[in-house]
């Protein structure tokens, strides 16, 4: 059996986008509140705050934790929301800050604020998101060619 690899990933371009509106929210973060995420980095970034997140199914008691200390903090925390609000509130930011480890995804969320004209800050310890900081905009069309060039191979 012969084994092909391909690259398939993507941001949807015609909700994540620019919309050259004040930036209001210094430091945006979009992500789960799980442990991962390493939300407690956020607390000692200067000016508002804010995460999107979503509550885990399988451990709520931990992503409430979190919410809960990022609140404390006076860090506004949202549910998730559907991704034309999600855009709207990218739009409100300067930077997005995705702290996660090299297993907790943050891929999306890179290419989301990029394309919404956001400053993007990752940390060091994470090779797997500083890539997508200077790669290009995979969007939903390089996305589809790469899944058929999978089905065709």
């Amino acid at each position: 059996v012969k084994t092909r690899l391909i690259h398939a990933f993507g941001y949807n371009k015609y909700i994540y986008k620019n919309l050259n509106r004040k930036r209001t929210i210094d430091y945006l973060g979009v992500g789960s509140f799980s442990r991962w995420k390493r939300w407690e980095r956020m607390v000692d970034k200067p000016g508002s705050k804010m995460v999107v997140g979503e509550f885990q199914k399988g451990n709520p008691v931990e992503s409430a934790d979190i919410y809960n200390m990022l609140d404390e903090a006076g860090i506004e925390c949202k549910d998730m929301i559907p991704s034309n609000k999600l855009n709207l509130i990218y739009n409100k930011a300067k930077t997005v800050y995705i702290p996660a480890d090299i297993y907790g995804g943050g891929e999306r969320a890179v290419l989301e604020a990029r394309a919404c004209g956001c400053n993007v800050e990752i940390e060091f310890d994470n090779p797997k998101l500083k890539e997508l900081l200077t790669c290009p905009l995979w969007d939903e069309d390089y996305y589809i060619s790469q899944l058929k060039k999978g089905i065709l191979c």
